[in-house]
């Protein structure tokens, strides 16, 4: 989706129901630095959320010319990543090293605009990440914090990439 409408470029979460659909509702995380994000999910609604990740895809990356070497440029990154936290209702999750998983290579078409600043057009990709998933919530109001560090960033080349997000929920 265009970066105007993608929810992890949203601030403030009212961008939290865009392309939501099916018994998922995924939670973004953000392009680096800290969000604190308003969302109310529907009943019944499991949840998905990155607590750090990276996409490496052929468009972005001209010179990675293979599925190894996408697999590696994805890893890259969360290879390094430390001090990774989430917590749901202020109750700390356990164990988030058993959370990562890389994907499969998959398709994807980037809009003009988009969040990575990718050519527009078709791709593959790979995703590598720390996620979690959650079975639904009770109804109520819920808060989901998740947090992580990757120091000296190879991707992105900056010196740190640090996520840090709140989500005030409410389940109706």
């Amino acid at each position: 989706m265009p970066q105007t409408l993608n929810p992890a470029t949203d601030p403030t979460g009212k961008n939290c129901a865009q392309n939501q659909n099916g018994p998922v509702w995924f939670l973004a995380g953000t392009t680096g630095g800290a969000a604190e994000r308003t969302c109310t999910i529907p009943a019944g609604k499991a949840i998905f959320f990155p607590v750090i990740s990276s996409e490496c895809d052929y468009a972005s990356y001209p010179n990675v010319k293979s599925e190894p070497a996408l697999v590696a440029c994805a890893q890259a990154d969360v290879n390094r990543a430390i001090n990774l936290k989430a917590s749901i209702d202020g109750v700390n999750l356990q164990q988030l090293n058993k959370y990562r998983a890389t994907s499969p290579l998959f398709n994807v078409t980037y809009p003009p605009n988009n969040l990575f600043g990718s050519p527009a057009g078709q791709t593959q990709a790979i995703f590598d990440g720390y996620n979690v998933f959650l079975q639904p919530l009770p109804p109520g109001k819920h808060e989901l914090h998740f947090s992580g560090l990757t120091p000296g960033n190879p991707t992105t080349g900056t010196a740190n990439f640090i996520i840090d997000v709140t989500y005030h929920l409410t389940v109706p």
